[in-house]
C-alpha cells in the first residue's frame, strides 16, 4: 500500500500547479468562496508517513483527473498484476471497427492455424501479440465511431 501512496503523494511533487491550485481543481469551492479540502488537509492525506489521514478513492480520481498524473493508477494495475494502456497510445489503422474487427479475424485465424499445425509457442505467442494490439485498436476505434454517432457501417451496394 505504501507504494500506491507514494505514487499519490508524488502528483503533487510531479504537478506544474500548485498544492493550492490542484487543491482547488480537484474539490471546488464552497458557497463563501473557500476551498472544499485545504491544500494543508491534501498534504496531510498524500503524506505516506502519515497514519492518521486517508485519501478516499473519490479524491484520489478527482485528483488524477485534474492533473493527468495517473501514477498511483499505474502502481494498483502492477500490483494487481495488470499493464495499463491509454487509448491516446493505441492507433488504429483502419477508419472503421469493421475494418479493424476484420484484421482481428485475421490475426486469430492464423493463430489458430498455427496451432492446429503444432508450431513452436514462440511463433504463436507473436501472432497473439500481434492480435492483442489489434483487439486494442477495435475497441478504440469503436468508441471513436460511436461518439462520433456512427454505431454501423453499411456497404452501399
Amino acid at each position: 500500500m505504501r507504494a500506491i501512496l507514494e505514487a499519490a503523494h508524488g502528483i503533487l511533487k510531479r504537478s506544474k500547479k500548485s498544492a493550492e491550485e490542484i487543491s482547488e481543481l480537484a474539490f471546488g469551492v464552497d458557497e463563501n468562496g473557500n476551498v472544499r479540502k485545504s491544500h494543508w488537509t491534501l498534504y496531510k492525506e498524500l503524506n505516506p508517513n502519515d497514519s492518521t489521514a486517508k485519501l478516499g478513492v473519490v479524491d484520489l480520481f478527482r485528483l488524477m483527473e485534474v492533473t493527468h498524473d495517473v501514477g498511483p493508477l499505474e502502481v494498483i494495475a502492477d500490483k494487481l498484476g495488470y499493464l495499463l494502456i491509454s487509448k491516446k497510445d493505441v492507433h488504429p489503422d483502419r477508419p472503421t471497427w469493421q475494418g479493424e474487427h476484420a484484421q482481428d479475424s485475421k490475426d486469430l485465424g492464423e493463430m489458430a492455424r498455427l496451432m492446429d499445425e503444432g508450431a513452436p509457442p514462440a511463433d504463436v505467442q507473436r501472432i497473439a501479440t500481434h492480435l492483442v494490439k489489434n483487439i486494442e485498436e477495435t475497441a478504440v476505434q469503436y468508441g471513436r465511431n460511436y461518439d462520433n454517432g456512427v454505431i454501423a457501417m453499411l456497404d452501399k451496394q
